[in-house]
Parts: structure tokens; sequence; C-alpha cells
């Protein structure tokens, strides 16, 4: 059963780790300011075949995209597939803007609720963690937390099943410039002369200029961006380690 072979690869058991890592070199996705959306719009896809998901209870908000459950019984840590809210903890920038917003937003809608997790091809991350889609009732979580703007999108292959509903629900939030998406929240205020951000053109990921991947992108391929909405909608997602 997936359950026990989630339990033995050790997602359910002391207590979890930091969710920084290098950014993956992927092949850049179409462009989302080229008009490319999911066929199902901005609703909710349908809810998976009960006996996919496993039933679990909420017990903690550690921070908008990552929560404390308990799972057959089990204290599990569970971190949300395809979404990265701002930090509460950044290593070296402390809170981030936004982090207790976005952490305070999941709290509200999840805290001490039974909810029902659907994992992908891959039920855990390097950090022992669970990976999964939350759902409560037909609404599922990790986009609702994106087309209100309290994340961005964070695509990690091989978890891509709802990758362009979640295409769709964030730019459903940067048009309304929602949450992060909010002019006042989504600019690097210490942004230099080229731009706030940099990506590279062999990678799908975008960084702060000072962050250590971004030096090491050859200046013939580096792609600048005034803001986090112009990075997103041509299709580039926060890198994890600078977490921007």
């Amino acid at each position: 059963m997936i359950l026990t072979a989630l339990l033995a690869v050790s997602g359910c058991s002391g207590p979890g780790q930091g969710k920084y890592s290098a950014p993956a070199e992927q092949p850049l996705h179409s462009s989302l300011s080229e008009g490319v959306a999911s066929p199902i719009g901005t609703a909710d896809p349908d809810r998976p075949n009960p006996s996919h998901l496993q039933t679990a209870q909420v017990l903690e908000i550690i921070d908008g995209d990552t929560l404390r459950m308990k799972l057959d019984g089990k204290v599990c840590k569970l971190r949300l597939i395809g979404v990265n809210s701002p930090e509460l903890s950044h290593p070296t920038r402390g809170e981030e803007p936004f982090a207790a917003a976005a952490r305070d937003y999941t709290r509200q809608k999840l805290a001490g609720q039974t909810v029902f997790l659907e994992f992908d091809v891959e039920k855990t991350d390097q950090y022992g963690r669970l990976l999964a889609y939350v759902w409560q009732g037909e609404e599922m979580f990790n986009a609702t937390l994106l087309r209100d703007g309290y994340a961005q999108m964070a695509t990690f292959p091989p978890n891509v099943k709802y990758m362009d509903f979640f295409r769709s629900a964030q730019r459903n939030a940067i048009e309304a410039g929602r949450g992060l998406w909010a002019e006042a929240t989504e600019v690097n205020p210490v942004a230099g002369g080229n731009g706030a951000f940099v990506a590279s053109s062999n990678s799908n990921k975008y960084h702060f200029p000072e962050c250590s991947w971004a030096k090491k992108i050859a200046p013939s391929k580096q792609i600048w961006f005034k803001s986090r909405s112009e990075a997103a909608l041509a299709g580039y997602e926060p890198c994890g380690t600078c977490s921007p």
C-alpha cells in the first residue's frame, strides 16, 4: 500500500529539516506571457477518487507551505507540492516580506482540520518530508495558496501533475495584484543597475543577483527582470536557495 511505503521512507518520524536546495537546471517552460493556460482555467480540478487519498489531521502550521500532520497515528512534516511561500526564518535574510501573512493564511484555513492527501510520483523530499497535494472537500489548498497570492509556483519534477493548473492559478493572482504580487512587495529593494532579479536562458529558475547560483550564470546567458511578476509571467520560478 502507498501508506506503508511512505512510512518506510521516514517521512513520518522525528523533527523536519529546512527546505533549501539547489535550483534544478530544467528547460524553461513555455512562457505564461505567451498565453499558456490550463484548459481547466482557475477552477479546481476534480478531486481524485477517494481510494487515491489519505486522511490526515493538521497539527501545526510551520509556515505558508509547510505543515505538521498526524497520518496513520504518526507525526509527519509535510511540504505542499508545487508552491513556495516566503520564509519565516531564511538563513541569511531572516523573516521575509509576507512570510507571516502566508503562515497566518494557511493557519486560518488548515489548523486543526482533517484533510485529504494526494501524492505524486515522489512521495518524500531529500529531507524526509512528505510531499502532497492537500484537499479540503473539493478544493485543493496548494492551488488556493497560489490563487490568493500567498506563494509562488515552484516545480520540481517528477511531481508535475498539476503544473499547468498551478500556472493558471498564479497568473490569476498576478493579474489581480494579490498578496505577494502587490506592487509594494514584489520588487527587490536592493536591485542593481541591470534589474531586480536574474535568470539563465538554460534554466527555469530566477534569483537574487547576489545568489551564489546567479553569480555562476555566464553574461551571455543572463536574463534580467524588474519584478517577480515579470519573471513569473516569463515562465520562471524562484530559486530554491536564495528564495527570491
